[in-house]
């Protein structure tokens, strides 16, 4: 049958005409599915020419050709879908496995929980008695081995905070006893260290316990090379001799204690005396524990003693010699002159006979004078005064008599302060004479004149560059009728050192280096708000 067929699209044909390559065109018409092919002629013509060519697929064949081509299509959409569908099955079976698995482990969890409640309670109570709450107790739940559990832990707490309040009692009662053991310590200790008097404990193994502030200071050693250690190797051989004679004295004896006058040199040639009492220390069991030494410094007593026991030979000396020395001395002033001018011979004899009289009864005199001054010394008149001036006027003195000594002065801001300016004065003329009496060929002495405020003292230092003096010579250099001089009394420096101790001061003597001695004497200071000028 005829089939009319459409006008074909000038669309198309601008189409084939433009790209020169051929245009397919599917149009439905009531006979099926009508497919024109549009292919440009190449021609020298000047209209356009186009080759169609048409084909018309029956609307019964068409039908099956698109059932053909969506089945075609369906299958490659599912080929082309495989791999993600299988992905999301995989997903969503691992998503329902773990769901599964959370649940299970959520579940185990709240049975588990479920039946150690007890036992997390008893952690807890574990954890708080540990921190030290001993008073936590668990509330039983039930009656089965938990409950049991439950009980035990209460009765432990129970027993465990009994206990801790014995022991908190206990410990409170050795604190208080500890406290006043340490009170009763430091209290033995305060008087050890402000006793006059020399402590040394050695206990039962020869060790050194106990040292105090006096024996350290005494005997110049150090208590932390000493302390804690065996005596043999921390004192000296002289020290352990003396020590082993007094253990063998004291066992030989059977007493307890015994007491004993030693003289002891110590370093630097020192010596003092001591009267020492050593005693074996015995505990409740009567086991012996070590001894106890203590020891008084008897040194300045005895120069105490010796000083009183002079200044009463003095004295007495002063007055049997004094009441006929005048009368001698007139006696051979009176043949003096009566008969020198009518002796023809041996004049010269008579006057020299009696001229020595005269001089040697005024030497006399002059003895027996120092001897009264020392036996009679003034009592200390202290009043405020200028120490610096004094010295200043005593050196002007000295520089005017002794040309070949040179004499310097050096002093610190003194303010006036008490003392006795007159027996002070007398106390560094007495310095003065004694270096110059080494000085005959010439030198140098220097007076120092410094102020120690935080120790309250004004120091007074006398040096000279003579030869110096022996160890022996400066332990007795302040007793009295001692000297080096043949002129000298030997009361000269033992009436300077009870001056200075009248004035509660002191007076010390060592060597100069090079060579030479150094005085020095400590006053106590107490100022007033005038300066000296």
């Amino acid at each position: 049958a005829a089939i009319s067929l459409p006008e074909i699209p000038s669309e198309a044909l601008r189409k084939a005409a433009a790209s020169q390559e051929p245009e397919i065109i599917t149009r439905q018409v009531p006979a099926g599915e009508l497919i024109q092919a549009i292919v440009p002629v190449q021609s020298k013509e000047p209209n356009k020419t186009f080759l169609v060519t048409t084909l018309l697929i029956p609307a019964e064949k068409l039908a099956l050709m698109q059932s053909v081509s969506k089945g075609i299509t369906d299958y490659k959409q599912l080929v082309m879908l495989k791999a993600p569908i299988k992905l999301s099955m995989i997903i969503m079976l691992l998503i329902i496995t773990l769901l599964i698995l959370f649940g299970a482990i959520w579940f185990g969890f709240f049975i588990a929980r479920s039946m150690t409640a007890s036992i997390n309670k008893l952690a807890e109570g574990t954890q708080r008695v540990a921190g030290g709450d001993l008073d936590f107790t668990i509330e039983k739940e039930s009656d089965d081995e938990m409950g049991l559990l439950v009980d035990s832990f209460n009765s432990m707490t129970s027993d465990l905070l009994k206990s801790n309040r014995e022991l908190a009692e206990t410990h409170k009662a050795l604190q208080q006893s500890n406290l006043i053991s340490e009170q009763r310590r430091r209290y033995l200790e305060t008087i050890l260290k402000n006793v006059a008097a020399g402590v040394i404990a050695i206990n039962e193994h020869n060790e050194v316990t106990t040292i105090n502030p006096f024996a350290e200071k005494l005997l110049k050693i150090d208590t932390e090379n000493f302390l804690h250690k065996d005596f043999h190797k921390a004192l000296p051989l002289s020290h352990v001799a003396v020590i082993e004679s007094f253990f063998t004295d004291l066992l030989a004896s059977g007493k307890r204690s015994i007491e004993r006058h030693l003289n002891l040199t110590v370093r630097k040639g020192e010596t003092y005396s001591l009267l020492v009492n050593i005693t074996r220390l015995i505990d409740e069991q009567g086991r012996s524990i070590g001894y106890v030494i203590v020891f008084d410094n008897l040194t300045k007593l005895e120069k105490a003693q010796r000083l009183a026991a002079w200044q009463e030979v003095a004295r007495r000396i002063a007055h049997e010699i004094k009441n006929p020395l005048t009368p001698i001395q007139l006696s051979a002033q009176r043949l003096r002159k009566r008969y020198l001018t009518t002796i023809k011979n041996d004049r010269e004899i008579f006057e020299q006979c009696t001229g020595t009289i005269i001089s040697q009864v005024d030497e006399i005199k002059r003895l027996v004078t120092e001897f009264s001054d020392f036996a009679r010394m003034p009592r200390v008149k202290k009043q405020q005064a200028d120490i610096v001036a004094i010295a200043a006027d005593t050196l002007v003195l000295y520089r005017e008599g002794h040309k070949h000594i040179s004499f310097t002065l050096e002093h610190d801001e003194v303010p006036l302060f008490t003392f006795d300016p007159i027996q002070i004065k007398r106390v560094l003329i007495n310095l003065l004479d004694n270096a110059v009496s080494v000085l005959a060929h010439g030198g140098s002495v220097s007076t120092e004149i410094r102020l120690y405020r935080d120790e309250d003292a004004v120091k007074i230092i006398v040096r000279d560059d003579g030869t110096g003096m022996s160890e022996q010579v400066r332990q007795r250099l302040f007793e009295p009728y001692f000297s080096t001089r043949k002129s000298g009394t030997g009361l000269g420096l033992a009436i300077a050192n009870t001056i200075i101790t009248e004035h509660n001061g002191v007076i010390k003597v060592h060597d100069h280096v090079p060579s030479g001695t150094v005085f020095t004497i400590e006053l106590p200071f107490h100022s007033v708000k005038t300066t000296s000028s």
